[in-house]
């Protein structure tokens, strides 16, 4: 293919193809356009036109071909069966559908001019949701969803909409979803379970303090990021958010809250506690045995579901053989998160402080604000090595801009305490500056300051006040202390 498109290799599994001549080059009967890149599929279609001079005629055939990517690939292709804009398709390649449900397909697509995987959402206007004039509602809840960034949650890339679809460009996760894994798999042990669960949380409560409900909670929204479900090995993310669309009776039955199921009038507006309810769902039926077995579904199909017959229901879910495997704490955060009445419910962070999801140790020190700093906070250390910057990997997480990405540790060997610089910006202890890559003893009521980032020209380091804290070491018998699994602003992780 020399003079005609350049084939590079993608990690070592995917092949693609960028048009480097100025006469043609087809993927699956589409131009790829000069200086435009794709990655090729099992059995994707690539035409190459012969170049020829100017004015001249030729009857040169063009060069077809089939791509063949060995039996590791798998055969995703298919013809594209809905009518894009031109405007799309001059910019992205619909490699295959990965998805469908009422109102939309999900497609697996590539930027051609970047080459990078996004998976695209077409909804339908013509189907009967976008009819009822909730059509602006969803593009406008969308538009602040594409704001959002957390670990947690799909990453929205784009927005674009015609007279007959929604197109929405989403990060791609090659996983699949929870469901599925779980299928693969098997259900997670209680331990496996915890350490997926958390995460889930911590990016609920990201919407919730962005005042965004999630309302779609669910396995299948749950995209998880390895190919094995082996718990610290998966990264789990939210997908499908229902938002203002959810104020009707929508969504998956067997993870609506009472107050859906239950309401009187399409009117009838729902908070966060739907999401707490679903988050319940979820927990219950991740850990062994239970999987698969939604605790309410005999309740729904009876057509019985009134609040006193969800209390019946809640109390005869405790008293079960299955429930009561489960650990002590397990139930009594599950029990909580399905409170019939709303007002009765766990918040998002009364869930991530709940015992169940925290860890019991024995802290060695603490540090405590130290007078005239811009941090309030008292963080108990209980780790040998404990890393302290704005980096969200760090133990202890300073989401300031002052301070370095990775600022310093702290190290405890034996009786001694250490502090290792390895920051640009310095650290001072007790008044004296300790130097990139070097360390120093901290005693006990020593004085730690994290100074400003020199790179930073929107902060004078004279002028800035300090962020420092005093170090406290506890004598035996150490105290102990809840440590979440989740990621604060300002606290151990």
């Amino acid at each position: 293919m020399d003079g005609y498109a350049a084939l590079g290799s993608e990690r070592g599994r995917t092949t693609r193809i960028c048009r480097q001549n100025t006469n043609g080059t087809f993927v699956n009967d589409q131009l790829l356009g000069k200086g435009n890149c794709t990655l090729l599929l099992e059995n994707d279609r690539v035409r190459l036109v012969p170049q020829v001079a100017a004015g001249a005629f030729s009857d040169t055939a063009e060069v077809p071909g089939i791509v063949q990517l060995g039996p590791a690939s798998q055969s995703l292709w298919a013809e594209c069966a809905v009518q894009v804009s031109e405007e799309i398709m001059d910019r992205y390649d619909f490699k295959c559908e990965i998805g469908a449900g009422n109102f939309a397909t999900v497609w697996l697509v590539i930027h051609k001019r970047s080459g990078d995987k996004y998976a695209c959402k077409l909804i339908n206007r013509k189907k009967q949701l976008f009819q009822t004039g909730l059509s602006s509602v969803f593009e406008r809840e969308i538009s602040i969803l594409k704001q959002l960034k957390h670990p947690q949650i799909i990453n929205l890339h784009e927005l674009y909409s015609d007279a007959d679809y929604i197109y929405i460009f989403m990060e791609y996760i090659q996983g699949g979803d929870l469901m599925a894994a779980l299928a693969q798999r098997g259900p997670l042990s209680e331990a496996e379970a915890r350490e997926l669960f958390l995460q889930i949380a911590d990016g609920i409560r990201y919407l919730h303090w962005n005042g965004i409900s999630h309302r779609d909670i669910k396995l299948e929204n749950i995209l998880v990021v390895s190919d094995t479900c082996r718990g610290r090995g998966m990264l789990a993310k939210l997908a499908d958010f229902a938002g203002e669309l959810m104020k009707t009776v929508c969504g998956t039955p067997s993870y609506l809250a009472p107050e859906i199921t239950c309401q009187h009038g399409a009117s009838a507006f729902y908070n966060h506690a739907v999401d707490i309810w679903a988050m319940g769902i979820l927990l219950y039926v991740m850990p062994d045995s239970i999987f698969n077995r939604f605790p309410f579904s005999a309740l729904l199909a009876q057509g019985k579901a009134d609040h006193q017959a969800y209390k019946h229901a809640c109390e005869a879910l405790r008293q079960s053989p299955d429930f009561g495997r489960l650990s002590e704490t397990l139930q009594d955060l599950i029990s909580s998160m399905l409170a019939v009445d709303p007002a009765q419910r766990l918040n998002i962070d009364s869930v991530i402080l709940h015992p169940w999801g925290y860890r019991l140790e024995r802290a060695w020190g603490m540090l405590v604000s130290a007078e005239g700093t811009d941090i309030d906070a008292t963080i108990m250390l209980f780790r040998n090595t404990t890393s302290i910057g704005r980096s969200q990997d760090c133990h202890i997480r300073i989401a300031n801009p002052r301070i370095s990405g990775y600022h310093c540790l702290l190290v405890r060997q034996s009786s001694e305490i250490y502090l290792h610089d390895t920051s640009r910006s310095g650290c001072m202890v007790n008044g004296v500056e300790v130097g990139y890559g070097r360390h120093v003893a901290v005693s006990n009521h020593g004085l730690i300051n994290l100074l400003a980032d020199r790179s930073d020209p929107r902060h004078c380091r004279r002028a800035a006040r300090p962020i420092a804290f005093r170090l406290k070491v506890l004598d035996p018998p150490y105290q102990r202390v809840w440590v979440s699994a989740a990621l604060p602003a300002l606290d151990e992780n």
